[in-house]
């Protein structure tokens, strides 16, 4: 395939998750062209789920760098004792449990893309080598002594103000000024509100699945509603939505008191797992989403497991150990 052709593809997908037509939109996508093929490090800013990491990933498939890796770490997911290890490698008996060799995400990414997303998360000690490596290019496997060379582009993302962590002791200033050498800040959804109706109708077909209906749609009243709504949490709280009224509606044209009932979800559920840290937050959020999509399917379909089964493409054992994990018994539908 030539690479003209490969490039086109990979531009389509980056693109699938960016959507929208107002304003703020174009001028995001504007800046992330703009600065695509620039050889500098970026700094994307905004309020949790606006789709940062989406528009990273954006950005490295418009870049010279789309046929090289895309590799995401999230610091706020990894240890302080292990972020040199997972960043840079070890060798084996460099600590206990390095039972092999391993290169580390900074070998993975060479030749391409880099985003160090909840950048302000990490710890002093792991800035100094991260900065090391910032101004040299140059990093040592843990328990090694050779010194590698990477050819890396760095996006790092937050949604903190890291002039304030700055202040405050948390962040070293030298490294933030490597990090930023251009800086670009992702809209609220409350800020590009004339774009709901596209995405509404983007995760619509993209989740249609989930419905038992073969083609859901949102009604006019229903995009109003919408759009006089802030989100808060914004395009992942209207996906999270959206995925909740296609699993809960009771006819494909789903309407105002759909609406209501998903915002009343949306509402209770939101806070809860907002509250704590990431890996329990999605759990419980995956938890409540197969609860939910389980029983749906089962009182559509009279309890009818093989029925189920295959309009969750799923194989009948799966279905029924997602249903022995929840303690839902298929009787109780018939």
């Amino acid at each position: 395939m030539k690479e003209s052709v490969v490039s086109a593809i990979l531009r389509e997908r980056a693109a699938e998750g960016l959507v929208g037509k107002s304003v703020h939109f174009l001028e995001l996508v504007a800046k992330l062209k703009k600065v695509a093929d620039l050889q500098i490090n970026l700094l994307l800013t905004g309020e949790t789920g606006t789709g940062k990491s989406k528009c990273a990933e954006f950005i490295h498939h418009y870049s010279n760098r789309r046929t090289g890796p895309f590799i995401i770490c999230n610091c706020g997911a990894c240890p302080e004792t292990l972020f040199e290890s997972q960043l840079f490698g070890h060798v084996r008996g460099a600590f206990t449990g390095a039972h092999q060799d391993r290169d580390g995400l900074v070998a993975e990414a060479n030749g391409g893309t880099l985003v160090l997303d909840e950048i302000n998360s990490l710890d002093l000690n792991s800035q100094v080598k991260l900065n090391h490596f910032l101004e040299s290019g140059c990093y040592r496997r843990v328990g090694e002594n050779k010194v590698l060379r990477a050819d890396v582009r760095i996006i790092s993302v937050t949604n903190i103000n890291l002039l304030d962590e700055i202040a405050r002791g948390r962040f070293r200033k030298d490294l933030y000024y490597r990090l930023i050498e251009y800086q670009i800040h992702i809209p609220s959804l409350k800020s590009r509100l004339d774009d709901i109706p596209l995405l509404l109708s983007h995760f619509c077909s993209l989740y249609s699945h989930l419905s038992q209906f073969d083609k859901p749609s949102f009604s006019k009243e229903f995009i109003k509603n919408a759009m006089r709504y802030e989100w808060p949490g914004n395009i992942r709280e209207l996906e999270f939505f959206v995925k909740h009224c296609l699993v809960d509606a009771s006819s494909p044209d789903i309407d105002a008191k759909d609406f209501q009932s998903g915002q009343e979800k949306s509402n209770t559920v939101m806070p809860c797992y907002e509250s704590l840290e990431w890996k329990a937050a999605k759990s419980k959020v995956l938890e409540l989403f197969e609860r939910t999509y389980i029983d749906r399917l089962l009182r559509h379909y009279g309890g009818i497991v093989s029925r189920c089964a295959r309009h969750a493409g799923m194989h009948a054992p799966d279905f029924w150990r997602l249903m022995r994990k929840y303690e839902i018994r298929a009787d109780s539908f018939k």
